[in-house]
């Protein structure tokens, strides 16, 4: 990992990060909302809150949308932008039950490795919002890809890169790149579940166990000092937040 994105990870060990993170989507959607109630009564639809950026014309809020929708997915199945920018309605994005999965073959991954994420029904809705209402005012051309592009049927994974990055600034405050997102994943992963390099290679993709603990191990660190520093502080008979363990009463049968 680059010292770059070892820096910008950082920023991660702080909760209320992580939940701007996990609520851009939700954030996105919500201008778009407020946009779409002004129509409706007549009005000039506004601008937007956080952005500043106009929300008059239907392409517009789609290009907002499209992006709530990447970043969804990168968040619930951290993909690397090129297979990101590839998914293709039928392919890539297959109907499973009333939600959605996801399936690339080993020749369309970079480490040759299968991935067939399934998509939380929350994030299901979104793709599906997307597909069904928004995704026709992005071109006029007829295309199979999930991210349409304007000059072709499939959108440069540059552009929608920049839109993401864009979105995590204006919306969250958060400054990361569409390929963060794997770090992220992983990190937050750990945090939860120390030591559990194999559930982190198996949704990253990685051939080898020990690319996944050479890439991460070190950004367990926080999570480490933090449960070496409440077991020393217990037995200090302190509390991490400070608070004294020697007065409280002992529970019965102990």
């Amino acid at each position: 990992m680059t010292e770059k994105n070892r820096k910008m990870l950082a920023a991660f060990d702080d909760d209320a990060v992580v939940k701007a993170f996990l609520r851009l989507p939700t954030l996105i959607m919500e201008d778009v909302a407020r946009a779409e109630t002004k129509p409706a009564t007549g009005k000039t639809p506004p601008r937007s809150r956080r952005t500043g950026r106009s929300l008059k014309t239907a392409r517009q809020r789609a290009l907002l949308v499209q992006t709530a929708t990447a970043v969804e997915i990168l968040i619930m199945a951290p993909l690397r932008r090129a297979n990101l920018g590839s998914i293709e309605i039928g392919v890539h994005l297959l109907r499973f039950g009333d939600n959605y999965r996801l399936q690339f073959e080993e020749r369309e991954v970079k480490n040759e490795q299968r991935l067939a994420p399934p998509l939380p029904k929350e994030s299901a809705r979104l793709v599906r919002t997307y597909i069904q209402k928004y995704r026709k005012h992005l071109s006029e051309e007829a295309s199979t890809f999930l991210f349409p592009g304007t000059k072709g049927p499939q959108k440069e994974v540059s552009a929608l890169s920049g839109q993401i990055v864009r979105a995590a600034k204006e919306y969250g405050g958060i400054t990361l790149t569409a390929y963060t997102f794997r770090h992220i994943a992983a990190k937050l992963h750990l945090k939860a579940h120390p030591g559990d390099y194999g559930t982190v290679k198996v949704f990253l993709g990685h051939k080898n166990i020990q690319t996944t603990i050479n890439a991460y191990c070190e950004s367990e660190q926080p999570a480490a000092f933090e449960r070496y520093d409440e077991h020393v502080l217990k037995l200090r008979g302190y509390g991490r937040d400070g608070s004294s363990e020697r007065g409280k009463p002992k529970r019965k049968g102990f």
